[in-house]
C-alpha cells in the first residue's frame, strides 16, 4: 500500500471509530446498552474475535482496565491504536515525514515472517475461543 493511501485509511478508519464510539456513549443505540453490529455473529450467532471491542473500549474509558480485559483483550490494542495513530499521521503530514510509514513498511515484514504470522493468528484464534467460551 503506498503512503497516501495508508494515511487516507488510517485517518477514515479513526474518524469512523471515534465516530461510532461517540455514538455508543451518548447512549444513542438502545438507552444507553450497547448492541451488535456484527455481521458473523447474526448470522452464526457465534462471536467473531473482534466481538465485545468496543464495550471493552468503552470500559476502559470509563477507567476499568481490568473488566475491559476480560471483555476483549483486543480492546485494550484498539484504544491504543486510536491515540497513537491518528496523531502520528497528522505529524507526518504536516512535517511532511514518512514516519509512520517506514514503521508500517518495517512491521509489515516483520509480520510476514512465518513464525510472527503464525503466532499472531494463534493469539486471535485464542481470543475467539475465549470469546466463544465467554458466550458475548
Amino acid at each position: 500500500m503506498n503512503k497516501k493511501s495508508l494515511y487516507i485509511l488510517i485517518m477514515v478508519i479513526s474518524l469512523l471509530s471515534y465516530g461510532w464510539l461517540f455514538f455508543i456513549i451518548s447512549g444513542k443505540p438502545t438507552n444507553g446498552s450497547l448492541f451488535t453490529v456484527c455481521f458473523f455473529k447474526s448470522v452464526t450467532s457465534v462471536p467473531c474475535p473482534a466481538c465485545g471491542t468496543t464495550r471493552s473500549v468503552v470500559t476502559l474509558l470509563e477507567g476499568n482496565v481490568n473488566n475491559a480485559i476480560m471483555i476483549n483483550p483486543f480492546g485494550i490494542l484498539a484504544i491504543v491504536l486510536l491515540i497513537t495513530l491518528p496523531p502520528w499521521v497528522m505529524y507526518d503530514l504536516i512535517k511532511r515525514r514518512e514516519s509512520f510509514y517506514r514503521f508500517y513498511k518495517r512491521a509489515e515484514l516483520f509480520v510476514q515472517q512465518k513464525y510472527v504470522a503464525s503466532a499472531l493468528i494463534m493469539v486471535v484464534i485464542a481470543n475467539w475461543v475465549w470469546n466463544i467460551m465467554k458466550e458475548i
